[in-house]
């Protein structure tokens, strides 16, 4: 079975109507936004170890001014994890 993510420390499912997303999927939709990803296994790894909503909060100055759901083109996800990781300490203060 999949690694579903979106589950709150309970393990119940958010109350947005939604099923949560597979880490593929979540891969597939930042793929879709233009996200540039060479190496899949590093990309399933950032997602799973920093999360896809963290990850969206890094994106919006790397998108498209006028479609902040379209990546800035030749953006690579592993760009966006080397953000996340030179600021993972900031979030304990």
């Amino acid at each position: 079975m999949p690694k579903l993510a979106g589950y709150f420390f309970t393990g119940g499912a958010m109350s947005t109507g939604k099923l949560p997303k597979t880490y593929l999927e979540q891969l597939q939709i930042l793929k879709n936004r233009g996200l540039g990803v060479t190496d899949e296994a590093g990309a399933l790894h950032i997602l799973e170890h920093h999360n896809y909503y963290r990850l969206s909060a890094y994106r919006f100055p790397l998108t498209e001014h006028d479609n902040p759901d379209r990546f800035l083109p030749g953006l690579r996800l592993m760009t966006c994890g080397r953000c996340i990781a030179s600021t993972a300490g900031c979030a304990s203060w």
